[in-house]
């Protein structure tokens, strides 16, 4: 519990912090502005949380048993993230560059105005 409940504090600070743009956003801007915004950052996260999320569930029980020991776990927490960075800046940038032609592909004409938002969101 010691060790999980940093992990359920910044889980908690994160939703408040990327709910206040949306609120911001669906208020002055409007319903469709929020739309956008909602799937540019859905498209835009899909490089960093698709490929992070399995290997965080996957070495979290090894953080937890190296809680004694904070420089190993210092170790292997710097490791495992900058091969996470190896994987995730290089298709946050893909990403970003083929923005246009994946929104024109997978979402249409309609969406065009994604296109700045998922490059801004995915860098």
């Amino acid at each position: 519990m010691t060790f999980s409940k940093w992990l359920f504090f910044t889980s908690v600070v994160e939703l408040f912090y990327s709910r206040s743009a949306s609120l911001i956003v669906g208020s002055w801007a409007g319903a469709s502005s929020l739309g956008s915004l909602s799937v540019a950052r859905d498209i835009a996260s899909i490089a960093g949380r698709d490929l992070a999320a399995p290997v965080n569930r996957a070495v979290f029980p090894g953080y937890a048993k190296l809680e004694g020991d904070r420089t190993t776990l210092r170790t292997k927490f710097l490791k495992v993230t900058s091969i996470l960075l190896l994987i995730i800046m290089p298709s946050g940038i893909g990403l970003c560059l083929l923005a246009e032609p994946i929104v024109f592909l997978v979402l249409g004409d309609k969406w065009t105005e994604t296109v700045p938002l998922i490059q801004v969101l995915a860098n």
